[in-house]
């Protein structure tokens, strides 16, 4: 790689040298005029014989290539990707370098920001372990996967920050022995090919500096290549102490398993069982080495029975097994002849080779043949480069699967970086907000630059004021965030101020809270103006799952979690409302939850009968939407003030016609289909036919949504991780029905939690209608 980088800032040096003195482009002042005087309409190419030595003559593949050059010198260098797993080929590591390439040159923003995530946790672990001489090399190491738990001499578990803190303090595992210089000597990065990067990047911003204070022309390419490296030279500061394309992580040996987490893995049959001070066998003498494999393949099933009688009857049952095998002839394998041995080893790989090389056009065939050939071209160009890019958005500025390691997993995730440090997301914040305003300033410097046309010089200007503008306000927003705190802080730690100063700052806060309001109002309202112009679901239902480990997680009570809930469901209810969504249903409450404790159903039956009066009151959600409210699932279950509740907000809002809200409670899939079953046999019996044959659309007319006039379901979400529809809606759920599954607890569920489920059934549902 080293020697790549270095034949390319060579010869990129050299080009200009090489060109011909006598003949030489005279570089238009944009790279526009270019293509405007090489197009095919243009008559003649603008060349000059003038002296190549020039300081103010470049030619094209000079500027051209010194661009591209710093570019991928950038990219390719300043990206530190996570270890990779021990499995993963060569080719697998390479492509997932390129796709951190990708992100770098398209996204060099994001990918700073995943950068200070990792530096940020890598100087906290460095703290927390200082007294084991613990640098941020080795914070770096921990959060790219650098510790591998091993079982038995077998990789089973790439240990995460957190379950690296919790193995430490059970003592399943001895503290790492590795030094700072052993962490560098398995980086593939050096001085050398440090300095290499930055003397092409040095070369080349003072290139560009130079010809600015002498008034010569900077191009369009030119300039955003210097903004590129400004970004990417922040992010290679976040990742110096990073080691550079490790390939394997440290083995840690397991001692014990006194962690009960779901995150240790289990003991699988192929581990032997851990020892047991009370188990009689931890006294008995240790079987010899040349046990055969049938004996321990006997033994192993027996291992946890600790009682001596049962040990007895294991001794017998091996001598038993042994006598048998002594006994029973060995059967007589006749030799096979090479060359049949030859054609059957060629047959069985030319037959691997051949399932291997059409496997994929199989899977494409039966892919075009399913969804049909328009479809199946949408979903390849269109629909999942955009679902790849969203998805790999999201983990990269922070997800959920961006800040765990699965259970089992030897590789941390591509972007993994948990945020465990307090105050990490103001200071990411706020440091990414200073590098945006840097990146667009230097987009701004070529505000009075030469341009092929008066529009391309306005797109210039309006899209660097913007990518220069959003990072102000944010960094304006955390910065008077922060001295409102303070000075509220002061104000209540002594008197360091007077009133007046108190009362200046609290107007100011309120000031600044209404003009924060404001300006997400507007945006959320073009958003959804936005969503709105496309296709949009009928009917949607939520499974508001995660209230109870949203209080625990914020140090609330339960009934604390419960309401905080309901104030997400008016929140979507209005949401859905605002695109036009015809329905929306809510699992409030299942029959199995009256097996919880009776205070907790106590609370929710007082919350439920609280805001179902809410709900219904004068000039509400509601009224305002023209939304009708249906109490579906088995009412007479409920307490009889919470039924009149339910009644009254049902009567309430009968004369709403525009839109349908089913809250479900008491509620579950199983009792509606019973009950829609019991209905029509008591309909046929009252119809006085004996004979009658009840058909799927018999009992679907007799359905509660049904009934209540609820049109079939386009999209099931289920909140906080869960990936189960926990007995709801499982007859509306059909064919056409989309499940999504979303890791955020219900009372965090937003509008940007949203936004990509109806993406993504606006972009099916285009790709169906063009079959």
């Amino acid at each position: 790689m080293y020697f790549v980088l270095l034949v390319m800032a060579v010869a990129s040096r050299l080009s200009f040298i090489n060109a011909r003195p006598a003949v030489s482009v005279v570089f238009p002042q944009s790279l526009s005029d270019f293509w405007i005087s090489t197009s095919p309409n243009a008559d003649t190419l603008d060349f000059s014989a003038r002296d190549a030595s020039s300081q103010n003559l470049r030619t094209m593949s000079e500027i051209v290539w010194s661009c591209i050059v710093t570019v991928f010198a950038c990219s390719w260098v300043s990206v530190h990707p996570n270890i990779p797993s021990p499995h993963d080929s060569d080719f697998v590591i390479f492509r997932r370098r390129i796709g951190l390439m990708f992100w770098a040159i398209i996204g060099p923003e994001l990918l700073m920001i995943w950068a200070m995530r990792q530096w940020l946790q890598a100087s906290n672990i460095a703290k927390i372990y200082e007294d084991h001489g613990w640098t941020k090399v080795h914070g770096h190491f921990l959060v790219m996967g650098g510790f591998m738990l091993y079982r038995n001499g077998v990789p089973t578990q790439t240990l995460s920050i957190e379950k690296f803190h919790k193995h430490l303090e059970a003592g399943s595992i001895d503290f790492p022995n590795i030094t700072k210089e052993d962490i560098v000597d398995r980086s593939k990065g050096d001085l050398f090919s440090k300095v290499i990067v930055m003397v092409q990047v040095a070369w080349f911003a003072v290139q560009c500096i130079a010809r600015r204070a002498q008034g010569l022309t900077i191009t369009e390419l030119e300039i955003v290549t210097l903004a590129f490296t400004t970004l990417n030279g922040a992010m290679y500061a976040f990742w110096w102490n990073k080691p550079l394309d490790v390939r394997y992580s440290v083995r840690v040996d397991f001692k014990s398993d006194p962690i009960p987490d779901a995150e240790c893995p289990a003991i699988t049959a192929h581990d032997p069982e851990p020892k047991s001070d009370s188990n009689p066998a931890a006294e008995r003498q240790q079987e010899p080495q040349s046990e055969t494999k049938t004996d321990a393949a006997v033994a192993r099933p027996y291992a946890r029975i600790v009682d001596e009688e049962h040990w007895v009857y294991m001794d017998i049952l091996r001598a038993s097994e042994a006598k048998n095998k002594q006994l029973r002839p060995e059967p007589v394998v006749e030799p096979t002849p090479f060359k049949t041995r030859l054609h059957m080893q060629i047959s069985k790989t030319a037959t691997s080779t051949r399932d291997a090389l059409l496997r994929p056009f199989i899977m494409v065939g039966e892919y075009v043949k399913k969804e049909g050939l328009f479809s199946a071209l949408f979903d390849a160009f269109v629909y999942w480069p955009i679902k790849n890019v969203l998805d790999g958005l999201g983990d990269i500025v922070e997800s959920d699967e961006s800040k765990k390691v699965a259970t089992g997993a030897v590789r941390v995730p591509m972007f993994y970086a948990p945020m465990m440090v307090p105050g990490a997301v103001s200071w990411i914040r706020t440091g990414a907000a200073i590098l945006g305003v840097v990146f667009g300033s230097i987009h701004m410097a070529a505000w009075s630059g030469s341009f092929a046309t008066h529009s391309e010089q306005t797109a210039w200007r309006v899209a660097s004021l913007i990518i220069t503008i959003i990072p102000a306000i944010i960094l304006l927003t955390n910065v008077l965030n922060y001295l409102l705190e303070r000075a509220s802080s002061d104000f209540e730690d002594g008197d360091k101020f007077s009133h007046s100063p108190f009362l200046r700052t609290m107007i100011l806060r309120r000031g600044w809270v209404w003009l924060q309001n404001k300006i997400a109002t507007k945006a959320r309202n073009i958003i959804l103006k936005i969503l709105s112009t496309g296709p949009i679901p009928q009917h949607v239902a939520f499974v508001m799952d995660g209230n109870r480990r949203y209080a625990r997680r914020n140090s609330k009570a339960v009934p604390e979690g419960h309401s905080d809930g309901f104030i997400t469901l008016r929140k979507m209810l209005e949401v859905c409302m605002r695109l036009n969504v015809k329905c929306v249903s809510a699992y409030a409450f299942s029959i199995e939850n009256f097996k919880r404790s009776e205070e907790e159903v106590s609370s929710l039956m007082a919350l439920a009968e609280e805001k179902l009066l809410e709900l219904c009151g004068h000039g509400d959600l509601l009224d305002q939407y023209g939304v009708r409210l249906n109490v579906i699932g088995n009412v007479k279950m409920l307490p009889e003030s919470v039924q009149r509740a339910a009644r009254k907000a049902e009567d309430m809002t009968r004369h709403n016609k525009r839109a349908i809200f089913n809250i479900c409670m008491p509620y579950t899939s199983r009792d509606e289909m019973t009950t829609a079953v019991e209905s029509c046999v008591r309909n046929s019996l009252l119809a006085g036919s004996k004979d009658a044959i009840i058909t799927e659309k018999d009992i679907d007319r007799q359905m509660m949504t049904s009934l209540g006039g609820s049109p079939p379901l386009d999209i099931l979400v289920r909140t906080s991780g869960v990936k189960r529809l926990s007995d709801y809606m499982l007859w509306q759920c059909c064919e056409d029905t989309q499940l999504q599954f979303s890791s955020t607890y219900w009372p965090d569920f937003g509008l940007f939690d949203f936004i990509p489920i109806i993406l993504d059934f606006q972009l099916k549902a285009w790709s169906t209608s063009n079959l």
